[in-house]
């Protein structure tokens, strides 16, 4: 419904043709009076004839405070002691009747006080001259001032000081530039991203804000004043792409890209039956996934032309979060449609600029020295079982190089005995992978005398199936029984070929262990001579394989 609004206030702000007085300082030369006089703006405009029209629309309209209405009219604020600058229209160059039926709803006269009348007043004190200005409006929307005239629309009249203000007669209504959220909105071909975004407005009560006036009968509270705050918790991630102040480059696709892109998206956030917020968490996760890497800030770009960044870059892994040359072919930018809002650029492309490879079907890595992901023994028993010491090391300035500077010895308790020791993998999405072990050899560790043994294991995964039961450890098997490590080189094992996860194990937080990754050694007491009793491991690796 929204839509039609933004429709509406469009049309009836350009609808009508003005017909000027002959003479326009004859017209208001009886009722202006010199600066410092005791006439108000609004005393002013009730005597001009051709402000009749924005006269009527101004008392219909309703002050907003904190999103409730008020019952002030803006012709009453105009009567009173604060000073605005109005830039009042004549007749004839809008659409009246239309903007005062839309006032008789809340919501209209909420879009009626925005898209229209904040729109020609400003709560600054600004002259039109030669010199190019910019003023800034009630709605917080920026007009530029040049030539004499706002934003290419010509004035009438100029100047004129009263007693709580200056006011300008344009000959229309000035032009109502969208924040890029307003754009996504009203754009038809977008309104499904504005939509997917919308969803997520919330207003919240504020208790200590609010005024109190009884306790009713029922013991609940009766507020003469209720004081409510929007929110929107994916625009508090994405970007706050509402906010008149901010400056942001989007890159957004037409209804038939978004729901392509959205498709195949919602394939990698399918949660088990048995996740009671299922569906809810399939939703946000998918339409982060589509945008997160699609909204960039324009103050934080040193060189936007030559690449962006988004909010989420880290430096430690600059593989993702970044596009290179993205006005060039080839570039997120490259042929879209550039449409210009009031806190930005929207760059309308008829498919998503991205893949899910370098947004949200990543590859992950964890690192084994992160010892927190390691699942510890819950008994005694199960420790003598596991029979596992590790050790984190860190790789020196000569020696081998492994990912982020450190690796995890891991030898057994008892000599000759076989040790286990299982990982929590995080974030992984329903979607296929295969999963590498990363090992060192023992010249990281023993740089004299390395063994020339490698390390044989077997690896085993656990996971949850579409109804969100543990299927259990369940053996990765190569062409071999086991897995055996090359002792004289890092080397990148492969242990599973497009492993599929059923249901995704994607949260924002989340304590829980379904995905564990469990590594054994496997030596029988024959084999004792030909393999290492130790394992230094740098990572795991889960590399996505789009289907």
């Amino acid at each position: 419904m929204i839509n039609n609004f933004y429709k509406t206030i469009c049309t009836v702000c350009v609808v009508g043709a003005f017909c000027a007085c002959s003479d326009w300082d004859d017209h208001y030369e009886n009722t202006s009076v010199d600066e410092g006089g005791s006439m108000t703006l609004w005393e002013q405009m009730k005597n001009t004839a051709e402000l009749s029209d924005f006269c009527d629309v101004l008392e219909q309209t309703k002050v907003y405070r904190l999103h409730r209405k008020t019952p002030v009219s803006y012709a009453e604020l105009l009567q009173g002691g604060q000073s605005f600058t109005v830039i009042a229209p004549v007749n004839g160059s809008f659409d009246k009747d239309s903007l005062i039926q839309l006032t008789r709803t809340v919501e209209g006269d909420s879009i009626v006080e925005r898209f229209f009348v904040q729109n020609q007043l400003s709560p600054s004190l600004t002259s039109i001259t030669a010199d190019a200005v910019r003023m800034h409006m009630l709605n917080k929307k920026g007009m530029n001032i040049a030539s004499g005239m706002i934003e290419g629309v010509s004035m009438n009249l100029v100047n004129k000081s009263f007693k709580n203000g200056l006011l300008h007669v344009s000959s229309k209504p000035l032009p109502y530039h969208y924040t890029i959220f307003e754009q996504l909105c009203a754009d038809t071909s977008l309104a499904v991203v504005g939509n997917a975004i919308r969803f997520y407005d919330k207003e919240k009560f504020n208790e200590e804000a609010s005024v109190l006036d009884s306790v009713n009968a029922d013991g609940e509270m009766v507020y003469v004043d209720s004081v409510f705050y929007q929110s929107n918790i994916l625009l508090n991630r994405i970007g706050l792409l509402k906010a008149e102040d901010s400056t942001y480059l989007v890159s957004v696709p037409t209804t038939a890209g978004w729901q392509k892109a959205w498709d195949e998206a919602t394939s990698y956030f399918v949660y088990p039956k048995s996740e009671e917020k299922a569906d809810s968490l399939q939703q946000l996760f998918t339409t982060r996934a589509l945008l997160e890497d699609a909204i960039f800030s324009r103050t934080t770009q040193t060189t936007p032309e030559d690449s962006l960044r988004s909010r989420f870059y880290d430096r430690l892994h600059p593989e993702y979060h970044v596009f290179h040359k993205p006005y060039e072919a080839g570039g997120i930018f490259y042929g879209a449609e550039e449409v210009k809002c009031s806190n930005g650029t929207v760059y309308k492309t008829s498919d998503w600029a991205f893949t899910p490879e370098n947004t949200y079907f990543k590859l992950l890595r964890t690192e084994a020295e992160d010892t927190w992901l390691i699942k510890q023994p819950v008994s005694d028993a199960e420790n003598k079982v596991a029979n596992c010491a590790y050790t984190v090391r860190q790789t020196g300035s000569d020696s081998i190089k492994a990912s982020e500077g450190a690796y995890l010895h891991i030898k057994s308790v008892v000599p000759d005995n076989n040790w286990q020791i299982t990982f929590n993998l995080k974030n992984t999405l329903s979607g296929a992978y295969d999963i590498y072990v990363v090992c060192l050899p023992h010249s990281v560790y023993e740089k004299k005398n390395p063994s020339p043994l490698p390390c044989r294991f077997k690896a085993s995964i656990n996971y949850q199936d579409a109804n969100g039961k543990l299927v259990g450890f369940k053996s990765l098997k190569g062409a071999k029984p086991a897995f055996e490590t090359n002792p004289t080189q890092v080397d990148t094992v492969l242990i599973a070929q497009d492993f599929k996860f059923p249901v995704c194990d994607y949260y924002d937080s989340s304590t829980a262990q379904n995905v564990l990754l469990k590594l054994e050694r496997s030596v029988t007491a024959a084999q004792e001579t030909k393999f290492n009793r130790e394992l230094f491991l740098d990572c795991i690796i889960l590399k996505p394989k789009r289907q």
